[in-house]
């Protein structure tokens, strides 16, 4: 899919990212088309060419102590052209001090969803999911979110005082059965045959 970012679209995105936003790009797919169009607004955008991968020693790689040292890529993409690489090859502009975008012309998306289809030139759905996770840890300033508090459960009903079932157990037997006779009247009586 090629496409091209008009110019209000890319003012948009250039003051995000130097707002301080981050963009997160894959080829989906490794669609090569989708590729080279990203590759071209990046340029035009942010005056970013030919942007090489990102060395193993960079802090998306260990951030937050989430090291990823080795990756698996689809069988596709290594019969075709990665081989036996397994060291991911996530590619980054850095802007003012940090890596503000990260792109990846393999497919992370349909690895994310867990689908497993021939043909894609990109990661196995687990390393597609670190790699994700720790892009997104590297975003938010490097450090995980503390762990979600846990609702506090309702208040479980407390067993009544033994008193308090007595009192009860005794107006329900002062209460009559509905459809019981009151009071002297004969069950099998006759209205006008009332005692």
């Amino acid at each position: 899919v090629k496409f091209v970012l008009t110019p209000p679209q890319q003012k948009e995105l250039k003051e995000y990212v130097l707002g301080g936003g981050t963009l997160i790009i894959d080829a989906a797919g490794g669609v090569v088309d989708f590729k080279e169009s990203a590759e071209a607004q990046l340029g035009d955008v942010f005056g970013a060419k030919n942007i090489p991968p990102l060395n193993g020693h960079h802090p998306v790689y260990s951030v937050a102590d989430l090291k990823i040292d080795r990756v698996d890529y689809r069988s596709w993409a290594k019969r075709t052209q990665i081989g036996n690489m397994n060291t991911p090859r996530l590619r980054g502009v850095d802007l003012n001090g940090r890596t503000a975008i990260f792109y990846s012309q393999e497919d992370l998306s349909v690895g994310l969803v867990g689908m497993t289809v021939e043909g894609i030139y990109g990661y196995e759905p687990n390393a597609a999911t670190r790699l994700m996770r720790n892009m997104v840890v590297y975003a938010m300033g490097g450090k995980l979110p503390p762990p979600p508090v846990a609702a506090p459960e309702p208040p479980k009903e407390q067993p009544k005082p033994a008193a308090e079932k007595k009192d009860m157990n005794d107006k329900d037997k002062e209460k009559p059965a509905a459809g019981a006779p009151k009071g002297d009247e004969k069950k099998d009586a006759k209205p006008d045959e009332k005692k």
